[in-house]
């Protein structure tokens, strides 16, 4: 018997999924992403936007309060630089957020830079 979709825990989720949403300037306004139960994936930035660099956030909850990420090794804040292109970017999101359960970027250089982020299991 199928499990009902009210139902389903994080092991019958789906391998893979695609959530679009704006990452922003502020925490506040970036799209929030249910990470669980995803270990890797790819953020799409379409030619027009003007992103420089990503910075990421986690949550325990959603809705919650985000902090930013830091790498243990150099004990920096976790970014990424993006040079923008006329052909867009694909930004593979990093090993070091595997572990967090709600995600959110926020861009440098523009204010709103529509996305979509293709999570995998």
């Amino acid at each position: 018997m199928a499990a009902s979709a009210s139902s389903l825990n994080l092991s019958e989720r789906a391998f893979s999924s695609n959530v679009a949403g704006a990452i922003n300037t502020a925490v506040a306004t970036s799209v929030e992403v249910d990470y669980r139960g995803y270990s890797t994936g790819t953020v799409y930035l379409p030619a027009t936007t003007g992103v420089t660099g990503l910075t990421f956030y986690a949550s325990t909850t959603a809705g919650g309060t985000y902090h930013k990420v830091y790498t243990a090794a150099a004990g920096a804040a976790l970014a990424v630089v993006v040079v923008p292109n006329a052909l867009g970017n694909a930004v593979a999101l990093p090993s070091e957020i595997a572990a967090c359960s709600f995600i959110k970027l926020v861009a440098a250089g523009v204010a709103d830079a529509d996305c979509v982020f293709d999570l995998q299991a």
